[in-house]
């Protein structure tokens, strides 16, 4: 805190510095291949390893799960009247991306005779 009191202009650039370095040049991350596991440190700058989260192995695998049988359980249908060319795909503006539209299907069970 001191340092930055002392030179401000200084811890500015070498931070500004560190947020390109890891960020990039455009502000896009420069490896689109991130591995959410742990192994990919490039949005984990302080580091992983003991810190990571127990629960994201379960976590991970509850998730499959759950969308792997809903996949098997039900047959998957648009609403009548609706076409896919009538899905609107646009996002609203955020950290995380959500929907302008809500995604609706029809869930019918499906017969396994």
């Amino acid at each position: 805190m001191t340092a930055l009191m002392k030179a401000p202009k200084m811890i500015m650039k070498k931070l500004q510095q560190e947020i390109r370095n890891l960020v990039g040049q455009k502000g896009k991350e420069m490896n689109s291949n991130i591995d959410v596991k742990g192994r990919d440190f490039g949005l984990i700058p302080f580091g992983s390893g003991r810190r990571i989260c127990p629960g994201m192995p379960m976590g991970l695998v509850n998730v499959e799960l759950t969308i792997a049988n809903m996949l098997y359980s039900f047959d998957w249908e648009m609403p009548s009247g609706i076409r896919a060319e009538d899905i609107d795909t646009d996002a609203l503006p955020g950290i995380t991306m959500h929907k302008k539209e809500p995604l609706l299907l029809m869930a019918k069970k499906y017969n396994f005779n």
